[in-house]
């Protein structure tokens, strides 16, 4: 495993030099380290979920339509994403969505299975690229991406001062 350890300026933007991806923050030094070795191209996670009352379509408590809504499917692909990074993180690193693209194609109801399936598709040393696809007993009813960067736990904790400030 690889480290690396740098001086690090004002902004929280990062900086690909020479392969490796730079978080700059407050002048200090963060410690930059690879996922682990493992997380391969084709690597899969399953999940099954049973669409409860609590995950329709609502805005303002008022159910728009009683069916499993975009923003549930959202975090259900996101959720089964981050579970094929999970064994790769360093004890000081973590995972953070950057990125998710998502086609709802059609409705599932409440009480009805859904199968969400993520699968590797880019993988480096600090992001991974996921493509999901959401199938319930009548086929596919969503399918999109999930982009999540890893990140050391005290640049993470940064980001959320300045962002609750």
């Amino acid at each position: 495993m690889k480290c690396c350890y740098l001086n690090l300026s004002s902004s929280l933007v990062p900086n690909l030099v020479a392969g490796a991806l730079q978080y700059f923050i407050s002048g200090e030094k963060v410690r930059c380290s690879e996922v682990k070795e493992g997380l391969y191209i084709g690597q899969s996670k399953q999940m099954t979920v049973e669409v409860k009352e609590e995950m329709v379509a609502q805005f303002n408590g008022e159910v728009i339509h009683p069916v499993y809504s975009t923003a549930s499917m959202v975090y259900h692909m996101e959720w089964v994403s981050r579970q094929l990074l999970i064994p790769y993180l360093e004890q000081d690193e973590e995972g953070m969505g950057a990125a998710v693209s998502v086609e709802h194609i059609a409705p599932s109801g409440v009480g009805t299975t859904i199968h969400l399936e993520a699968t590797v598709i880019e993988v480096s040393k600090r992001e991974l690229l996921t493509k999901v696809y959401v199938t319930n007993e009548h086929g596919r009813i969503g399918k999109g991406k999930v982009k999540q960067v890893v990140l050391p736990k005290e640049v993470i904790q940064e980001k959320v001062r300045i962002a609750t400030k």
